[in-house]
């Protein structure tokens, strides 16, 4: 019969081999079309499973939302083209759109009512990301050459610029104000994801990359994004210090752009012919996995019980 002090070194090594199994190491992906469309982009998801994105028919781009399996255009008023990038667990939306003289603006759509949002004297906005108090990240323009990030909080815009880059873009921020993106290396010209939190920029690069761009971050502090490498462009979700990568099955090319708290992405792939959205869910490992060195450590309590 084995005694607890046969049990124990078995019981941590058990501990040391199965963490990995504790999260979620492989997702489950379901397509996301519009009825009808030429190309769907799924951009960004919340935590009660709705998702936004945009999608091309004969007559143009317009936004979508998918909730409950049902789908709904949604078009800023007069505009030639809708683009919905982002909903958060309030249900409010951002996006961007173009009026009829040509001219981009971002947007946000709040309890059914629209609102355009324009960084002054800029000539392009565009609101990529939007947290669960309201505040908004996104790009603007000035001029041709130059593009900023910003955040909106409050009614109050700030830039947001990585150091010494030649462009940022600020995508995705949550609750805790933590904000993701993508710039350009002002030397090299090389595009890389960004996370700005407490102050402080770090670079993202996913390992062996052409590029990595950062397009979402959840209240979890995990992000999403997409990677270029020699075979094609690439999902992945980046937890912690460990990058994962996300492809929807047989597809040429998959970007991911939106995460909500579950862990649960969403973006577009390209099946060679055209874009598709999709939905990703991760898939738990089985808990009988983790449960195992739990159960054994209660037998390695049991047997000290027993001996005192």
């Amino acid at each position: 019969m084995f005694g607890y002090r046969t049990i124990l070194p078995i019981v941590l090594a058990l501990l040391l081999c199965f963490p990995a199994y504790a999260s979620a190491t492989s997702y489950t992906f379901t397509a996301v079309d519009f009825p009808g469309a030429g190309e769907t982009l799924a951009q960004g998801i919340n935590n009660q499973g709705q998702i936004v994105g945009r999608y091309k028919d004969s007559t143009g781009y317009h936004g979508f939302l998918l909730s409950g399996g049902s789908f709904t255009t949604i078009d800023f008023p007069s505009a030639t083209l809708t683009n919905i990038l982002e909903i958060n667990n309030a249900g409010q939306m951002v996006g961007l759109y173009n009026d009829t003289a040509g001219s981009t603006h971002g947007f946000l759509l709040s309890g059914g009512s629209f609102s355009t949002l324009d960084f002054p004297n800029a000539f392009l906005t565009a609101a990529f990301g939007i947290n669960d108090i309201g505040e908004i990240v996104g790009a603007y323009r000035k001029s041709v050459s130059d593009e900023h990030g910003f955040l909106l909080s409050w009614g109050n815009y700030t830039t947001v610029d990585f150091p010494t880059a030649s462009l940022t873009e600020a995508k995705g921020n949550n609750r805790e104000g933590q904000i993701v993106g993508v710039y350009q290396a002002l030397n090299t010209r090389k595009e890389h994801g960004f996370e700005l939190s407490l102050g402080i920029y770090t670079t993202l690069d996913f390992p062996g990359s052409a590029f990595t761009d950062a397009s979402d971050i959840n209240n979890e502090g995990q992000i999403i994004g997409a990677y270029l490498d020699a075979a094609g462009r690439h999902g992945y979700v980046l937890s912690g210090d460990s990058f994962s990568t996300l492809d929807f099955p047989n597809a040429t090319d998959t970007d991911a752009l939106g995460l909500n708290d579950l862990g649960q992405g969403v973006g577009f792939y390209d099946d060679g012919s055209r874009l598709h959205g999709f939905f990703a869910k991760p898939v738990p490992e089985p808990a009988s996995l983790v449960l195992l060195p739990i159960a054994l450590l209660g037998l390695v309590t049991a047997k000290r019980k027993l001996h005192q």
